[in-house]
């Protein structure tokens, strides 16, 4: 037996880490952009350090033999998720991302039974709820406040000021940098925190006597506020499907008339039916719908479904490993799926996320939810007269919480969230000590302070593990801080010894790799160049090592590699175009490292699948270049050649008729144009043609559509106030000031041009740009380091890249298109 001062010491232990427990869970609910925070230096190892309080606190309680099971078939889900989480470990393809995951995923299985010990009367339940409620307050007037300071009003002032330019813009929720992303950091977060909040507060509102009830009323009113500025289309959903069982309960638990629930039911509905209609957002997917429109939301999400089915398949059994995914992602990506879903670190959708990552086990454990929920609700009406009508009816309020967010979680995934695990730990705890169960103490034949002690061992060897992971994190903090002063020797120094700490980690080679080429290239010194570069390819081929499947690290060694070993380069490019054939520049930069090789006809098929994957590239300053000059005339009529057939094969594709028809338009054939563009052109080929033959254009511009096109075809014929036109047409496109070196190089150029072709096809001015990789940072889970671009120094056509998109089509997510190339791209593949 140990000492009471042993025992007073667990005792006091135990409050301290049950504090700290929900003090973390506080902070990563309300801090902003705390999904973030967590792949950020110093910010990651105070998550890492605040996950360790449930493990502490669980081996407190065991030691003071206070733990107990969840009971009601609670535990055996808890360990199928232990079984789960280990052998997936242990069969991981990338084994040290699957143990910092399964760590995460260990840590909140702790935190249900420590929350469970403190839930078992129902004053503690409604305490923690009272809590849980005036919390749910805070985050509904920190996440509206954020929004509103750095995301409304900002956009209110542009909107503005483009009016004062002569420019109409609306608040645009369909713009994803709109939605209110506060706290949490996506939109899709908050609305799922919300959705997990709302029958709480439903609860508090019933239970609640005087003047209490009013504040719960107003936090809920605040909180549909909150969730529309969201503009979560699967948070509409959810929270749809927690009315309506809202209302079914009414109908069973209420004694208000069934004529006033009638109307109640009907006016909750015409209620939410006005407010997603009032979002554009949500009104363009319904109209989309109704008109047989594809968005690019749900291919994104077709997609990933896709990705993750093959992932679980591959290792059926147990998964590809917890954090895999992003990794892998490439890999598994159908080749149909053009530019969309390009990336991600996620699913979008809980049941395949698990699944590519768990295996057969994740899909035994989502079954085991479904029965043991319905098992709970036959329960709480099996035991109704044995329970208080408060439980009872929390009972309810859980179980629609749980229904609610289970819709949402079937287009989204959020458990690495910290809050949204939080919540959903409190609400599993509450739910399963409501209920009546069999005897829940622990039947441990070995002492528990022996079992305690065997845990804590276990808890200190993960500790042993995550030490170097986050000392190579700290280091390579140091060197990005470093860089950012412009002291480069100091950065190479910290991340060369982060990489050699963690050389499983890519991030770190892929910053030395990107970083020193980046340098090198900028270095007029000819030896300190090669040297740099020399460096950066080594480093990016050690990236490739760790990460074999992302195409970054792969297409950029390609164009590293390019003037220095063209046969390689090659090969890293094929690499990138198997990985993300529709990515553009891949195949561009293939035909380019081929004709170093001096392999003009694989060059040319090359060029044609970049120009049938992207048709405005035909339009691109690049082929003016002496080296591209003599197989232009080739590719062209490999074009011509492949539309031709296929509209052999499909006489009214819209697609290929637009795009050939953009194909004889650049080259001035406005005949051959014509006979695609009249019948199945948009209105700016069919203006264009106008304008080629000179058929009464102003009158026929006056009734097209107000657009960027409108404006600067208006610029054109109206020379007097061209500065204004331009400018209004640069708001209409970008939505963001034009740069005044722009407008003067747009005036000038108009200014020394004959006619509108000659300087659409050659005098107007080139966009250049290097392609950022937006999202790589969040992609990595590390964003502590420089968002790095490509080397590929795009050069576009700027009348027809920011004006006049419309000229070609949009190709973006096509998969007919994708699944005619792909043949091609495989026959291109064995040649090289």
């Amino acid at each position: 037996m140990s000492s009471p001062s042993k025992n007073q010491l667990f005792l006091s232990c135990q409050k301290i880490f049950r504090i700290l427990t929900g003090i973390f869970y506080v902070v990563f609910t309300l801090a902003p952009d705390s999904h973030s925070l967590m792949v950020l230096y110093p910010f990651v190892s105070l998550w890492q350090i605040g996950l360790l309080f449930p493990v502490f606190w669980l081996l407190c309680l065991l030691w003071n033999r206070q733990a107990s099971f969840l009971g009601n078939g609670f535990d055996w889900l808890m360990g199928l998720i232990v079984v789960s989480v280990a052998l997936s470990t242990v069969r991981a393809i990338f084994p040290q991302q699957a143990i910092w995951y399964g760590w995460v995923a260990l840590c909140f299985v702790t935190a249900i039974y420590g929350v469970n010990s403190c839930l078992k009367t129902p004053t503690a339940r409604y305490r923690m709820l009272v809590k849980q409620g005036y919390l749910s307050l805070v985050f509904m007037i920190v996440s509206l406040t954020l929004w509103v300071k750095n995301t409304f009003l900002p956009e209110l002032e542009r909107i503005n000021d483009a009016k004062q330019q002569g420019v109409v813009l609306n608040f645009d929720f369909s713009v994803l940098e709109l939605r209110n992303w506060a706290p949490l950091g996506h939109q899709n977060y908050v609305a799922g925190y919300l959705l997990l909040c709302f029958p709480v507060l439903v609860w508090l509102i019933i239970v609640e006597p005087g003047k209490r009830r009013w504040l719960w009323v107003s936090t809920l009113f605040l909180g549909i506020i909150d969730l529309y500025t969201t503009s979560s289309r699967s948070g509409w959903l959810g929270l749809g499907v927690i009315i309506v069982i809202g209302l079914v309960g009414l109908v069973f638990l209420s004694s208000i008339s069934r004529i006033w629930l009638f109307f109640g039911s009907i006016g909750s509905f015409l209620l939410l039916i006005g407010v997603i209609l009032a979002n554009n957002r949500f009104f363009e997917l319904i109209t989309g719908v109704i008109n047989g429109e594809s968005s690019g939301e749900i291919a994104y999400r077709t997609i990933n479904i896709v990705l993750g089915y093959r992932m679980g398949m591959s290792q059926f059994l147990t998964g590809v490993g917890l954090g895999n995914v992003p990794l892998l992602y490439q890999k598994y990506r159908p080749f149909w799926a053009g530019g969309e879903s390009e990336l991600g670190f996620q699913l979008h959708s809980t049941p395949f996320h698990l699944w590519a990552e768990l295996g057969i086990l994740a899909v035994i454990g989502g079954l085991l939810v479904f029965v043991l929920l319905t098992l709970a609700t036959i329960k709480l009406l099996r035991y109704q007269a044995k329970i208080s009508f408060n439980d009872y009816l929390l009972g309810w309020c859980i179980l629609a919480s749980f229904l609610g967010y289970g819709v949402m979680s079937l287009t989204d995934y959020q458990l690495d969230n910290v809050c949204i695990s939080g919540i959903l730990i409190i609400l599993t705890a509450c739910l399963s000590n409501l209920i009546p169960s069999e005897n829940k103490a622990l039947p441990i034949k070995v002492k528990p302070q022996i079992l305690s002690l065997i845990s804590f061992g276990v808890a200190i060897a993960f500790m042993i593990w995550l030490f170097p992971v986050h000392r190579a994190w700290q280091l390579s903090s140091q060197g990005f801080i470093a860089l950012s002063h412009n002291d480069f020797q100091l950065f190479r120094e910290r991340l060369i010894q982060a990489h050699q700490i963690a050389p499983w980690e890519p991030y770190y080679s892929y910053q030395l790799g990107w970083n020193f080429g980046q340098i090198g290239r900028k270095t007029k010194d000819k030896a300190q160049q090669q040297a740099l570069i020399a460096e950066a390819i080594q480093y990016f081929r050690k990236a490739n090592e760790a990460s074999p499947y992302r195409e970054f690290g792969h297409s950029n060694l390609g164009w590293l590699l390019l003037n220095v070993n063209p046969q390689e380069a090659t090969q890293e490019f094929a690499i990138s175009a198997k990985l993300v054939p529709a990515k553009k520049g891949v195949f561009f930069g293939l035909g380019l490292s081929l004709l170093q090789q001096n392999k003009p006809d694989l060059a040319v098929e090359a060029f044609s699948l970049e120009i049938l994957r992207d048709s405005s590239f035909l339009t691109s300053p690049f082929w003016r270049n002496p080296q591209l000059k003599p197989i232009y005339t080739q590719i062209i009529k490999n074009l011509e050649q492949t539309y031709n057939q296929w509209l052999q094969q499909e006489p009214n594709n819209i697609i290929w008729h637009r795009a050939r028809g953009g194909v004889y338009w650049w080259q001035g054939k406005i005949d051959a144009a014509s006979s695609d563009w009249q019948e199945y052109g948009t209105d700016l080929q069919q203006m264009m043609l106008a304008i080629a033959s000179e058929e009464k254009i102003k009158a026929q511009l006056n009734t097209f559509a107000d657009s960027a096109a409108k404006s600067l075809l208006n610029a054109w014929f109206n020379p007097s106030q061209r500065s204004e036109l331009i400018t209004k047409a640069w708001l209409q496109s970008q939505n963001i000031p034009l740069p005044e070196t722009v407008l003067k190089q747009l005036t000038v150029t108009m200014a020394k041009s004959p006619n509108l072709e000659t300087w659409l096809k050659y005098n107007v001015p080139v966009f250049p740009y290097y392609p950022k990789r937006m999202g790589f940072g969040v992609i990595s889970r590390h964003i502590d380091g420089v968002t790095p671009s490509d080397y590929y120094l795009v050069r576009e056509n700027l009348a027809i890249a920011k004006f006049l998109d419309r000229l070609y089509p949009d190709l973006r997510y096509t998969p007919n298109l994708d699944r005619k190339l792909q043949p091609r791209r495989k026959a291109l593949f064995k040649q090289i």
